[in-house]
């Protein structure tokens, strides 16, 4: 019988180790990353209303969140494949339009009499 407790004892998985990056301030680091990601997030939406680059200031806000919540990393890849969605059905700019050259009198009716 003991050797039975032996193997399951053995197939268990050890216990997880404390947070050793943090050294116990992992609740502080994250309360502190969801304070700056919501932060830019809230001000990226008030910058839909006002004059702004609210989107891109929602999607760093995202970014920031998703360095420390899996949610946030979903919604961070939700909103990259839109971007690339989006610039796959936009169409190039031309850079040079062609623009007529001259003065803009047609070359027949300007033409000097003889």
């Amino acid at each position: 019988m003991n050797d039975a407790r032996a193997i399951t004892d053995e197939s268990d998985p050890p216990p997880s180790p404390p947070n050793q990056a943090g050294g116990g301030r992992g609740g502080v680091r994250r309360i502190l990353i969801g304070t700056a990601g919501w932060t830019l997030v809230a001000t990226g939406a008030a910058l839909l209303i006002l004059p702004g680059p609210g989107w891109l200031i929602i999607a760093a806000g995202f970014g920031v969140l998703a360095t420390e919540f899996e949610w946030a990393k979903k919604y961070l890849r939700a909103i990259k494949s839109k971007v690339a969605d989006f610039r796959g059905k936009s169409r190039p700019i031309e850079r040079y339009p062609s623009v007529p050259r001259g003065d803009g009198v047609d070359e027949a009716s300007s033409s000097k009499p003889a």
